[in-house]
């Protein structure tokens, strides 16, 4: 991979967003892993290693800003004593057999990332229906309106998320992520009992375990089809603002 690609990245003053999808942050992570492993190091190492002459040229931020956004790297510090390492969710998705859920939640770490995917899932706009919202509203420059779209599909395309039920997985992923360990199986619920169809086809009652201490009941005729399922995870998303406390006491605050 050449350094035209993170070279190309938004300038100006659009808002914080990653400078490269996220394909490109791991193949970084990558060859940084092969090298320095978790140990910290300085900026320098990191940026020798993929090819740019100093660490404060613009593309070599962009590249360092952009595995920083995705929760790939850690740094401290400031000037020549700033320091980095690859983090335990980069470490995940290099070594783990199974990297896609920690792929997934690198994918939507970025705010504005999650901000989008909330908001539109699959079905983002075409350019010209964001531009206002973008380029006027949010202060983005028509480049990094164009290139943050364009790394924003290549990042969600590349992590999966295009599936229906990708968002809502990688949501639970990271919460068992953060703790960094699951239930031990004696005590870990065996899902497979929830999702059995009543024998006569009527309408049958889940409960599903949601968090420690929290279960949602869901009551339908089932399996659903793929077309109904997705129909059925577009009505949950439209209801989001009613049945999610952080945004039921913001829009009361409005």
């Amino acid at each position: 991979m050449s350094n035209d690609e993170t070279s190309q990245a938004p300038r100006g003053r659009s808002p914080s967003y990653p400078g490269a999808a996220l394909e490109s942050a791991i193949q970084r992570a990558r060859t940084a892993y092969e090298k320095l492993r978790q140990h910290p190091a300085p900026i320098k190492a990191f940026t020798d290693l993929w090819g740019f002459k100093s660490p404060t040229t613009g593309p070599a931020s962009l590249t360092v800003a952009a595995l920083k956004k995705y929760g790939l790297l850690d740094y401290e510090g400031s000037g020549d004593s700033r320091t980095a390492k690859l983090t335990d969710l980069a470490v995940a998705i290099l070594m783990k057999p199974d990297p896609m859920p920690a792929i997934q939640q690198a994918a939507l770490t970025p705010p504005i990332y999650r901000e989008m995917w909330d908001k539109y899932h699959t079905d983002v706009p075409p350019e010209e229906a964001l531009r206002y919202e973008f380029v006027v509203q949010r202060g983005f420059t028509e480049n990094g309106f164009r290139d943050f779209l364009r790394i924003y599909r290549d990042t969600i395309s590349f992590a999966k998320l295009e599936l229906p039920q990708a968002g809502e997985r990688a949501r639970e992923d990271e919460f068992l992520f953060e703790a960094d360990r699951e239930e031990p199986a004696a005590t870990r619920p065996d899902t497979r009992r929830f999702v059995e169809p009543a024998a006569d086809g009527s309408a049958t009652t889940y409960t599903v375990p949601v968090a420690p201490g929290l279960n949602v009941t869901v009551e339908g005729r089932f399996p659903l089809s793929p077309k109904a399922w997705t129909q059925f995870m577009a009505v949950l998303a439209a209801m989001r603002p009613a049945l999610v406390e952080e945004e039921r006491q913001h829009a009361a605050v409005e």
